[in-house]
C-alpha cells in the first residue's frame, strides 16, 4: 500500500498515516509513506509551483509503486523530467 500525505493537512493527520503505515508493515503487508513537506490536502502548496511540484512527485512515486508493486512497466521517463503539459506523456 502506498500513502502519501502533505505535511501541512488540517483535515487528516501525518499522524495517522503514520499509524496506519506502522500496522502495515507489523502485520507484512508491503507499504511505503511518503510525506510531502510544505503542502496541504490535496497537495495544495503556498504557490502554484509547490502544489505542481508536490502533484507530479505524487503522481511519479504513484506510477513507481505500481511499477515496483504489480509489474506495470509504462516506461514512463519519469514525471520529475517533463518540461511542459501532460500531453508530454503521449506515446
Amino acid at each position: 500500500m502506498l500513502l502519501i500525505h502533505g505535511a501541512e493537512d488540517k483535515t487528516v493527520s501525518v499522524e495517522q498515516s503514520q499509524d496506519m503505515y506502522d500496522l502495515l508493515k507489523k502485520n507484512g503487508v508491503k507499504a511505503e509513506l511518503i510525506v510531502i513537506p510544505g503542502v496541504a490536502r490535496s497537495f495544495v502548496g503556498q504557490n502554484i509551483e509547490a502544489t505542481r511540484d508536490a502533484t507530479l512527485k505524487a503522481l511519479d512515486a504513484t506510477l513507481a509503486f505500481f511499477d515496483a508493486t504489480i509489474g506495470i512497466n509504462r516506461n514512463h521517463k519519469g514525471l520529475k523530467d517533463l518540461k511542459d503539459t501532460p500531453a508530454d506523456l503521449a506515446p
